[in-house]
């Protein structure tokens, strides 16, 4: 598989692309903007889920059930989130603390760590402060419940039919539902899932997976360019916010999809897949450079950085890889790593 794409250097990229993005948000400016449409970071989401529709569905193809679908589901998202957790609001936490850390050491800790793990969006506002961006030390981490909501899709899928064709209709209500909150502007919550988020990055998804079971059909140069070029058309010439988010969303899911399936890796080669511990860990540590160290926003940025790739490392060959080998009878290739989300 992965002699056979690029997709986990694509992955790389896009979450250091979401580091990057918000590092200017963090240092209090605005983000740049991709073609009038989405920061480098949103686009990174996007790449994220395209590339987690195409590898996922078909891991659904190739598990079972319901429960063993999302069993490895499970074990890619939530042990990597117990120590970075633990690193927010156990060692962060009591640095940076400004009200009774007696009373947040035996009170809040656990209770936070165990909302962050279980993707309750866990307030952290308290260590935050006086700093530049005061809204917390966990942003990024609004996907996971989107994607881990993608993921339930995905595994009725596999308990009810499990069939190719059935990814395609659900790409269509995805697209027809964000069409709708596009332009209506509707935002909601429905267990901590925000619905609109839901519905365009889902369609996203959805869109990845379709090209997944459709691969065949596309995977010719000729179409591909084809296919590119009308769409970045459509998205320079959409002459409404509902034609321009939309064209965007798909243009970016196909170019990614594009783009991995046509070059071959070869630089990691399915060894280890860090992008998930740079998007959990960027956003504390960037939050901690640029508000504790006066050394310059491209400093920072860099700094901020090394230690997240360093963090990276230690999530992934000390936790996120035990996990996902944990026995050889459900191994999943690391190609169907999460973003991560």
């Amino acid at each position: 598989m992965h002699r056979k794409n690029c997709f986990d250097i694509i992955r790389l990229i896009a979450a250091l692309m979401v580091l990057y993005s918000h590092h200017y948000a963090l240092s209090g400016y605005n983000e740049p903007v991709i073609a009038g449409f989405e920061s480098p970071g949103g686009v990174a989401v996007i790449v994220f889920f395209a590339i987690s529709g195409f590898l996922i569905s078909q891991s659904g193809l190739r598990s079972g059930d319901f429960a063993s679908f999302m069993a490895k589901r499970c074990r890619r998202i939530f042990p990597a989130l117990v120590p970075c957790s633990i690193f927010v609001f156990l060692i962060i936490g009591s640095a940076f603390h400004t009200h009774d850390l007696t009373s947040y050491l035996t009170n809040d800790v656990l209770y936070k760590i165990l909302q962050t793990i279980t993707l309750q969006n866990a307030n952290s506002r308290d260590l935050t402060e006086g700093f530049i961006y005061p809204s917390g030390m966990l942003g990024s981490l609004w996907s996971l419940p989107v994607e881990f909501a993608c993921y339930l899709v995905i595994g009725l899928v596999v308990s009810i039919s499990n069939s190719p064709r059935v990814y395609p209709v659900i790409f269509a209500l995805f697209f027809i539902a964000a069409c709708y909150v596009i332009k209506t502007g509707y935002s909601d919550f429905f267990f901590n899932v925000p619905v609109d988020l839901f519905v365009t990055r889902g369609m996203c998804f959805f869109l990845g997976a379709s090209m997944s079971m459709s691969m065949k059909h596309w995977n010719k140069r000729n179409i591909k360019i084809f296919s590119t070029i009308m769409v970045s058309i459509y998205l320079a010439t959409a002459t409404s916010g509902v034609d321009h988010k939309i064209s965007g969303y798909i243009l970016f899911t196909i170019i990614t999809i594009f783009i991995g399936v046509t070059f071959s890796d070869a630089l990691i080669k399915g060894r280890f897949d860090y992008s998930y511990g740079i998007y959990i860990y960027a956003f504390p540590v960037q939050q901690l450079c640029i508000n504790t160290l006066n050394i310059g926003f491209y400093t920072s940025m860099i700094l901020s950085a090394v230690v997240t790739i360093a963090l990276a490392s230690l999530s992934w060959h000390f936790v996120e890889k035990r996990f996902l080998f944990r026995s050889a009878g459900s191994r999943e290739k690391i190609s169907d790593s999460v973003l991560s989300g």
